[in-house]
């Protein structure tokens, strides 16, 4: 009974510290890549200025940089999903509590690429909107 219990709660302390630290690295990319999509979108706001001077719609701007992060991201996930396939085929990941599975690899990676989607969308709408909000001469007077 004590060998069953060990194993079980072995198994349960390894999953919540795997769990704790999944956390802690999603926290941490969430952060940097706000952080960094923010960044840009903030140093960038003379250019949004121009852009609405020369003619261009709140969207059509709004458009532009969604479409930079997300070719920005697809542009990163390219190699990262070659490096990933070659770990799981070499069997350098951990499996200890599942079997490895194409579909799993599959869905783990598009899940990914739909939460990072989502943070840089973060990352771009709120300093962007902002930009949007002030008057064109304005932004170009102070550059």
């Amino acid at each position: 009974m004590k060998e069953a219990f060990d194993i079980e709660q072995g198994t349960v302390n390894y999953l919540n510290t795997t769990y704790a630290v999944i956390l802690f690295f999603v926290f941490n990319i969430f952060l940097g890549m706000l952080g960094t999509f923010w960044f840009r979108t903030r140093k960038n706001r003379s250019e949004i200025a121009l852009r609405m001077a020369l003619g261009c719609s709140r969207m059509n701007v709004f458009g532009y940089y969604v479409l930079e992060g997300v070719l920005l991201l697809v542009s990163a996930a390219i190699p990262a999903v070659f490096v990933c396939a070659n770990m799981q085929m070499a069997d350098l990941t951990v499996h200890t509590l599942m079997e490895p599975a194409w579909g799993r690899f599959l869905f783990c990676f598009v899940s990914a690429m739909l939460l990072l989607g989502i943070i840089i969308l973060f990352g771009i709408y709120f300093p962007a909107r902002k930009a949007m909000e002030i008057e064109p001469a304005d932004a170009l007077h102070n550059e």
